[in-house]
């Protein structure tokens, strides 16, 4: 290895922080999941995802990458062993950063294809409910998402992806699910009253589906096209907050055992499809990169081309990642 390599090395050791800090909440995950109670139900489950998070990036493998135009230096994610499970922070990460690279791409070339298309932002909410209520107050709000999709007004939305978040109230104990979408409705949307939804009829289609007997809280707003991407973030965020499992660990594991299985994604329109739900590994590596003809080059997302230089393994000791 050559002098350049090696001062590279040392200048781009330990500034992947954020990986010291999903792995430090995997490994909250894990204990909160370990300390089940010995007359939970589901305590040999939970034992087995604990073991599982703890495994769960272990190790990393980075790779060193230059520029060969710019002598930029980057370094990528090369692989890594994730647990999969459902709650874990790590994956939770990099499943949501493999899902905002796909809308990234996807709805710019919408927006390009369709220049008067227009996007929006609906969350929609129900009250509170107890942890062990959660599987059925999502399957019912699911229920609740068809229904509001079968409506007459809905047929101006071309397509759109929701996502469920799960939040828990500091002060009362309790879950709060909820959705965030991304609709993509026709040009003019905001001025032909026969299209426009005007909030408090969200508010009545929202009740009426959900079969409520109170007013929700639904927020409805215009994703300016410049914003895009901060209207995917917000919608493709986690949908499990990393602090629960320290803050309430016994309602961290129902909560898990309560959504196993469920579908927390969906997307339809000229969206449907645009992301399974469960990452496979090379997307959850997404380092962004492609192999061209020539060994150890690699083209990024504006074609520029990159020599990979070196390849780095950390692991997790001490509380954080060293090579």
């Amino acid at each position: 290895m050559d002098n350049d390599v090696t001062e590279i090395k040392q200048k781009l050791d330990d500034k992947d922080t954020k990986w010291n800090k999903k792995k430090a909440e995997n490994t909250a995950a894990a204990k909160a999941l370990a300390a089940a109670e010995f007359d939970n139900p589901n305590r040999s489950t939970l034992q087995k995802w604990s073991s599982r998070l703890e495994e769960c990036s272990a190790w990393l493998l980075f790779a060193e990458y230059q520029n060969l135009s710019t002598a930029e230096l980057r370094r990528k994610l090369k692989n890594a062993s994730f647990c999969r499970v459902r709650g874990c922070p790590l994956c939770a990460w990099r499943q949501s950063m493999s899902n905002f690279a796909k809308a990234l791409k996807k709805l710019p070339l919408i927006q390009e294809q369709n220049p008067s298309y227009e996007f929006l932002f609906l969350t929609l909410t129900v009250k509170n409910c107890s942890v062990y209520d959660l599987r059925q107050e999502i399957q019912h709000m699911t229920k609740a998402w068809r229904r509001l999709t079968q409506r007459k007004e809905f047929r101006v939305v071309k397509g759109f992806i929701r996502t469920t978040e799960i939040t828990r109230n500091s002060k009362t104990g309790t879950a709060h699910p909820h959705f965030h979408c991304i609709l993509v409705v026709p040009g003019g949307y905001f001025k032909k009253p026969e299209l426009y939804i005007k909030q408090e009829r969200w508010i009545e289609l929202w009740r009426k589906a959900a079969k409520l007997d109170y007013d929700p809280s639904v927020n409805i707003k215009r994703i300016k096209k410049t914003d895009l991407s901060k209207g995917i973030v917000e919608t493709l965020k986690y949908a499990i907050k990393g602090g629960i499992a320290t803050e309430d660990p016994a309602f961290f594991r129902e909560m898990l055992v309560q959504i196993q299985r469920l579908h927390l994604i969906a997307t339809g329109g000229i969206l449907k499809g645009i992301f399974s739900e469960d990452a496979d590994n090379d997307e959850m590596l997404n380092t962004g990169l492609e192999e061209t003809d020539k060994p150890g080059e690699y083209t990024d997302e504006n074609g520029d081309v990159w020599r990979e230089l070196e390849e780095i393994l950390f692991r997790w000791k001490g509380g954080e990642y060293s090579a």
